[in-house]
């Protein structure tokens, strides 16, 4: 299947890696996507591309340049995507790996017919968690689940109409909020247990660093955004929760 892989233009060990990760995969049709680099973006160029006054007012703080880079280089994926004649695509960056090579062809090929038959969404192989239902067995171990949360972009499959969807409105959050795509009325998966990782969460500092030394936060909030920010607060609590009970019973049923 189409496959785009992010990464920074200097980042040639990176790409070096990555490349000898999916070489194992005959079922991966590379392409290599120049990721954006936020900090060589002029103000005019940011305000452009990407709305942070919009992402100040959901999250409280303005964008760090790695921040609003990321999100554009993942959007450049979708706008590939919506300009070719695949139907779906899996995208990843440039520091993904698998945790379990032998398996990752049959299952990716088992979420691309679910992707293609529910003709839409996005099933993320990483870092899914709060989950929203049972799941669906797909290969092996592997379970598909609605998700409502999660963390990470390392590796997804999307489909076209979903990266039309995202398309059409002006970026403005961060690249892996699936809260606000689930509120967009995108339909979320992940797979569990997590079928990659990335090594920025080991050997390669990130390139976004977040500190609190660093953030700049956002006073202004119009009050329609105050208002919707408490009512996703409440609704994360809920998740929470239902996450926690459901982990709950899942170990329960494991332990029988």
């Amino acid at each position: 299947m189409k496959t785009y892989i992010i990464n920074m233009k200097t980042s040639e060990a990176r790409r070096e890696y990555v490349l000898k990760e999916v070489a194992w995969y005959a079922c991966m049709d590379v392409e290599l996507v120049e990721a954006v680099d936020g900090r060589l973006l002029s103000p005019v160029e940011k305000e452009e591309r990407f709305d942070t006054g919009r992402f100040a007012f959901r999250y409280g703080e303005y964008p760090f340049p790695g921040e609003i880079g990321c999100a554009l280089s993942h959007w450049e994926c979708f706008r590939r995507l919506a300009e070719s004649s695949e139907e779906t695509a899996l995208i990843l960056e440039d520091d993904v790996v698998f945790t379990q090579p032998e398996r990752v062809e049959k299952t990716i090929e088992k979420c691309d017919k679910l992707l293609k038959n529910k003709g839409t969404g996005i099933i993320s192989l990483s870092f899914p968690y709060r989950i929203g239902s049972f799941g669906k067995r797909l290969e092996y171990d592997y379970y598909l689940y609605r998700v409502w949360k999660g963390f990470g972009m390392q590796a997804y499959l999307i489909h076209r109409v979903t990266a039309e969807k995202l398309l059409a409105v002006k970026p403005s959050v961060r690249a892996d909020d699936y809260l606000y795509m689930n509120l967009l009325g995108i339909r979320m998966y992940g797979v569990l247990p997590w079928m990659s990782t990335g090594l920025s969460f080991k050997e390669i500092s990130s390139e976004i660093q977040l500190s609190k030394e660093n953030i700049t936060y956002c006073r202004n909030i119009p009050f329609r955004y105050k208002i919707r920010n408490l009512f996703l607060k409440a609704a994360d609590g809920a998740i929470y929760v239902w996450h926690v009970f459901f982990r709950i019973i899942m170990y329960v049923r494991q332990s029988k």
